[in-house]
């Protein structure tokens, strides 16, 4: 039995929902704009990843999308800048929801291939871009299946988190949750051309956000090995510090894609 079912046998354990959240946490909620609940730290993340998975069925079928998201103050002035540059949250909202998001895979080639540009530009071989033949099979059953995003690196505890049932579509959640446009991190557009995109064609849907990572769920892992390097060639694209700072090659993060039911994204 997979991880994922065992998660699913301990539906009787759900988080508490905190009666003294942060400002942060209240301030969040109220840009959100959107049914929350605020869940104080714990060290049961297990009671939290039954939860989402709960959420994620819950809203397959009542038409929303739920998303973890850490109270921090970092990610708050992010939402808030993002937010006050185009006019206030709703303004923001409006105006990404009218993006044309058609054009995802062109956007992660065309970002794949500006990296590719680059590397070769500082004298970078293909074996020094990809990694060696063979090389995915050695991170071949180093799957993701729990969310990083609950606790902060080394912390046995989790953080303060929101549970957000965003009333949209996967791809829809970055208009509710402006992440991005710092340092090489996405635009929020181009987080929804990418989640589109990967939607389409995975099922992949956004699940947690912190002030610099990402990640996403999907309901069926990518079991196929060139699948599996079509994608970490498009992650490599959308966020290179998860090679460049991570697995060390492309292939190398291909081995982690393939099997697993989480990616995860980080920007430095």
């Amino acid at each position: 039995m997979s991880i994922m079912s065992n998660l699913f046998k301990r539906k009787d354990e759900k988080p508490k929902i905190q009666s003294d959240p942060s400002e942060d946490a209240k301030e969040m909620v109220e840009i959100l704009g959107c049914p929350c609940e605020i869940i104080p730290p714990s060290g049961d993340h297990e009671a939290l990843m039954t939860m989402y998975l709960t959420e994620y069925k819950s809203g397959m079928e009542k038409g929303y999308t739920p998303v973890f998201i850490a109270s921090n103050t970092a990610l708050l002035e992010t939402l808030e800048i993002n937010n006050e540059d185009s006019g206030g949250a709703e303004s923001y909202r409006g105006e990404l929801l009218k993006t044309d998001l058609s054009d995802g895979e062109e956007y992660l080639k065309k970002m794949f291939d500006l990296t590719m540009s680059y590397l070769k530009d500082e004298g970078l071989g293909d074996e020094e871009i990809y990694g060696s033949e063979g090389e995915e099979k050695c991170n071949e059953g180093e799957t993701w299946h729990r969310f990083s995003g609950f606790s902060e690196y080394g912390s046995k505890e989790s953080r303060e988190m929101i549970l957000a049932r965003i009333p949209a579509k996967p791809w829809e959640v970055f208009a509710w949750v402006p992440f991005g446009g710092w340092n090489e991190c996405p635009l929020p557009e181009d987080m929804m051309r990418a989640s589109k995109y990967w939607y389409s064609k995975y099922g992949a849907v956004p699940a947690v956000i912190t002030a610099d990572t990402l990640e996403f769920y999907l309901p069926k892992a990518v079991n196929d090995k060139d699948e599996a390097f079509k994608i970490a060639c498009q992650q490599y694209g959308f966020c290179n510090d998860i090679v460049d700072q991570g697995t060390g090659s492309i292939r190398a993060l291909a081995g982690t894609i393939k099997g697993s039911t989480v990616w995860y994204f980080w920007w430095d």
